[in-house]
């Protein structure tokens, strides 16, 4: 019976190590976007990079859905150059981000943007969805919408 459990067992534990790895790529706060006239701005915080030399940043005009910081890019584009970490990357502190997709149509109805963290220590990425989650969508902007706010008048 033991020999039949221990298989399952170790790869139970693989792969909790494995999801563990993942999650300490980057501690990433926030990501987010909105569209601008010039095209979709794209913004993101982290807390530390400790295993993160730098990002990437994909398209797609599909809901594609980030599953335990994994995603089938086969119907997203890759629409950055490799940005590099604030510090030259693998750095215990945080950083802020932006930057402009101006190759984005404003004729598209919809956009949904994902971030990829390379790894420092093994060469793999991680993809990171909306608010920064490993699991769900990607920052989903409307093209020809621009926020406008307005004051707020109490009398």
């Amino acid at each position: 019976m033991l020999k039949r459990i221990m298989p399952v067992l170790l790869l139970g534990v693989a792969l909790l190590f494995s999801v563990i790895a993942v999650r300490a790529a980057v501690d990433l706060t926030y990501f987010d976007g909105v569209w601008t006239s010039n095209g979709s701005r794209l913004f993101w915080g982290t807390a530390s990079e400790d295993d993160s030399q730098g990002f990437y940043l994909w398209r797609s005009t599909q809901d594609l859905q980030v599953v335990n910081g994994a995603l089938n890019t086969s119907q997203a584009t890759r629409v950055s150059a490799f940005i590099p970490g604030a510090s030259g990357g693998c750095d215990p502190n945080g950083h802020d981000y932006e930057y402009l997709d101006t190759t984005a149509n404003p004729a598209e109805p919809v956009y949904y943007y994902f971030l990829e963290s390379l790894n420092c220590s093994n060469g793999g990425s991680v993809f990171y969805g909306n608010n920064g989650n490993l699991d769900g969508s990607g920052v989903v902007i409307f093209p020809g919408q621009v926020r406008l706010y307005l004051p707020l008048v109490a009398r």
